[in-house]
């Protein structure tokens, strides 16, 4: 992925960030930096226009039209799931020729269509992402959801007999989130990444099992993605230098830039890594460190230990590394 799908993935979390027009192929796509600005993005001569500044230059596809396409994508793939062609081949032998259907069963999600295979004399119901998943989609999701915003498990579990009329016990939900989260990491390291050559570290201490740990963070300026993170009871160079090696393998290139706080260490580990990587004949590696003013600062970085804090806090602490 390049750096405009990532930035129009980012776009797409926002929300509203896509609003259709009353004309055909025509869609308003909302600005990153001004809740108040759209860009139209249209359908011309057999392929996606927009009319922002990086389109009109390059006549490349711009985060907008990416964002637009990966919308687009998301409305097919709702349809397809409620399609009534996903439960018409047959787990068993996988014929869809044969495959007819033949009521419904209930449960407590609700009504499941019952198909049955004339070729192997099977039944069986429409299967969709969340496969013997007793609980509609609809409630994981939802549960998924208010637990990464911050809501403890047992304020979830509320929420959810509340507003759903189903009384779930707490550790259900936290199987959903151990579940997920596990299908969502393996997805994301099998990605492959575009890093920017700006980069970004910090550390901030963090509290695991009643003992104070550094947790360092090393993030790319312009995807605003996690490169790599450790952990350390330490604070020195050497712990500095192995974020950044670490960071340097997972994107496969050092940067050309790093911005950071004032802490020595970092320095003295760029410095070591500058050596290293002009035996390797890279360029050096440029530092910015603090105090930061002005565009160049570690605020993102600082939001992102910010989110892991108010998560941590709703836990009630990390009883393990």
């Amino acid at each position: 992925m390049n750096r405009r799908e990532l930035k129009g993935l980012d776009l797409l979390k926002l929300d509203g960030c896509v609003k259709p027009t009353s004309d055909e192929g025509v869609f308003l796509i909302r600005s990153e930096s001004n809740a108040d600005s759209w860009y139209k993005v249209s359908w011309n001569n057999r392929k996606w226009t927009c009319e922002c500044k990086d389109f009109v230059q390059k006549e490349k596809k711009c985060k907008h039209i990416w964002c637009l396409q990966y919308w687009l994508a998301l409305k097919r793939l709702a349809v397809a799931l409620k399609s009534e062609t996903a439960g018409n081949i047959c787990p068993h032998c996988s014929s869809s020729e044969s495959v007819v259907k033949r009521g419904f069963r209930y449960n407590m999600s609700g009504p499941k269509q019952t198909y049955y295979c004339k070729k192997c004399k099977k039944r069986f119901v429409e299967r969709n992402a969340f496969l013997k998943m007793k609980n509609a989609a609809l409630l994981i999701l939802t549960a998924l959801d208010l637990y990464f915003k911050g809501l403890s498990l047992r304020k979830v579990k509320d929420h959810l007999r509340q507003f759903y009329g189903r009384d779930l016990h707490h550790t259900t939900i936290l199987k959903w989130v151990r579940k997920y989260s596990k299908l969502i990491g393996e997805y994301v390291q099998g990605l492959n990444m575009a890093f920017g050559d700006r980069w970004n570290a910090d550390e901030t201490i963090v509290t695991i099992n009643s003992r104070y740990i550094r947790l360092w963070a090393l993030m790319d300026s312009e995807t605003k993605l996690l490169i790599a993170y450790k952990l350390s009871k330490r604070r020195n160079t050497e712990e500095a230098e192995a974020l950044f090696e670490k960071g340097i393998n997972r994107a496969g290139k050092p940067p050309l830039e790093v911005i950071t706080d004032g802490f020595a260490g970092y320095h003295e580990a760029l410095q070591k890594l500058s050596q290293k990587i002009k035996d390797a004949q890279h360029d050096s590696i440029a530092h910015f460190y603090g105090p930061l003013t002005g565009e160049i600062n570690n605020n993102f970085v600082e939001r992102f230990f910010g989110e892991i804090k108010q998560r941590t806090a709703a836990m009630r602490g990390v009883k393990s590394e």
